[in-house]
Formats: C-alpha cells, structure tokens, sequence
C-alpha cells in the first residue's frame, strides 16, 4: 500500500487507489492514490511507482477543493473509464444547510480534477457496473441506480439497516456490540 504520503495524524477516511492509465497526459507514477481527513476540507492525493512505496504528494494537490460543499470533504470513489478517457471521483462534503451529499468530480489528464455542478445523492457513494446500469451503495445502506456515472441517481431499497451501528475493521457493517456475522441486512427499506 502506498505510504509517507503525509497521512500519519490524520483521522483517515476512505482511500482509492486505481492504476493509472496510459493515455493519461499528467501521469506521476503507475499508481494514484487519492483519500481523505475525515475532518479535512479537500481531497488529498499521492503517487507512486511501487505499492510498497515510497511515495510522493505533490504540493499543488490541496487544490481539489469540494466547490460549493464544506468540509468534511470526504470518501473519494475512483474510476477510470477508457472510453471516454477520463477518470471520474465521487466524493461528498457539507451543504450550508448541514446536509450531506455526493458530487462527482472528473480528471482528462490523470491528477487535475474539476468539480462538477449537480448533486448526485446522499454521502459515501461506492460505484460498480451491473447490467448496463451503474449502482452505488450509499452511506445509509441504500443502493441508488444511473444510466450513466455522471447521474442522475435514482433511489432504491435500503439493503443494510445501520441504525446505531458502527462500521468493523474490515469494512463491514454490523449493530454496536454485536460481532459482524450478526450485520443489520435487511430486504428492503423499514
């Protein structure tokens, strides 16, 4: 995993590491790691040729701000799409109104990302393709559903109930004082 990337003291959120491609016009090293300070106010990232390291973050890399959402700008979701060339990060931050939300923001050249305008859902988007439609699985256990990465989403059932729960080591949710084998999943949404 990448390291010395400035993360010691930090309450580390989410981290996403993705290869980067070969049409990629700003490529730093092979690999591009982007994560976040839970508390932090953009999105941090590093670079480097090895897992194992080391790694670098360059200095202009505070610049990602959320546009117009506050910090915590949190939960960075990386994807590469060859086809339209482009590597597209869904990541969430603070509305005035103290709301939540996932936004998306797009890179052409690999490590420069511009922010785009709409609101795509509630925080802590987690993105894969299924059957010609892209899903997320949200902070609240809800999957939403697109036609398209960019949106708009659309909301589904609620697949885990988290309910005064906390998120175990190993990134699975399960109800505070319970092992993980006895998770909150639920069928639908209560």
């Amino acid at each position: 995993m990448l390291h010395n990337a400035g993360i010691i003291g930090l309450a580390l959120g989410s981290r996403h590491r993705i290869t980067v491609p070969d049409w990629a016009s700003a490529r730093f090293g092979l690999y591009h790691l982007c994560y976040s300070d839970h508390k932090g106010t953009y999105i941090r990232f590093a670079y480097a040729d090895n897992l194992t390291g080391p790694s670098e973050r360059p200095a202009w890399a505070k610049k990602m701000k959320g546009g117009y959402l506050y910090a915590p700008i949190a939960s960075p979701d990386v994807h590469v799409d060859d086809d339209a060339r482009c590597i597209r990060m869904y990541y969430h931050g603070l509305l005035k109104n103290g709301d939540q939300q996932t936004r998306i923001a797009i890179s052409s050249d690999g490590p420069t990302f511009t922010p785009m305008a709409p609101l795509l859902g509630p925080p802590c988007f987690r993105a894969f393709r299924h059957r010609g439609h892209i899903y997320t699985i949200t902070w609240g256990g809800e999957i939403w559903r697109a036609t398209t990465r960019d949106g708009p989403f659309e909301q589904g059932m609620q697949i885990i109930r988290l309910q005064r729960c906390r998120w175990h080591r190993r990134g699975f949710p399960s109800r505070r004082g319970q092992h993980p084998a006895r998770a909150g999943i639920g069928s639908g949404s209560r």
